[in-house]
C-alpha cells in the first residue's frame, strides 16, 4: 500500500496491485497506536526521501539511481537514541 495524498481513505492502487490510503488512516492508525509519525520504505522517491501529512509520514528510499534509469538520489533517516529524527 502507498500513501496518497490527494484522497482519504482506502482506494485502489491505480498500479492495478494493492491499495492507497489517505492522511485520514495514517491519523488513525498513529493515533490507535500512540505513536507521532510512521516510516516506511520501498517506494521511489526521486529526492530520496518524502514527508507527507503535516509530518506523520516519512518514505525513505535507499537506492540511488534505481535500476540504472531513473535518476534519482538516495537518502537515509538517522534517529538519535530517543528514536527522535535528527
Amino acid at each position: 500500500s502507498d500513501p496518497e495524498p490527494n484522497k482519504l481513505g482506502w482506494n485502489v492502487s491505480a498500479r492495478g496491485a494493492g491499495y492507497t490510503y489517505g492522511e485520514d488512516m495514517v491519523a488513525f492508525f498513529l493515533h490507535n497506536n500512540a505513536m507521532q509519525h510512521m516510516l516506511r520504505a520501498h517506494q521511489l522517491c526521486l529526492e530520496g526521501y518524502q514527508i507527507l501529512f503535516h509530518d506523520m509520514l516519512s518514505t525513505v528510499w535507499s537506492a540511488p539511481n534505481y535500476c540504472y534509469r531513473c535518476k534519482n538520489v538516495a537518502s537515509i533517516l538517522e534517529v538519535d537514541e530517543n528514536l527522535e529524527r535528527v
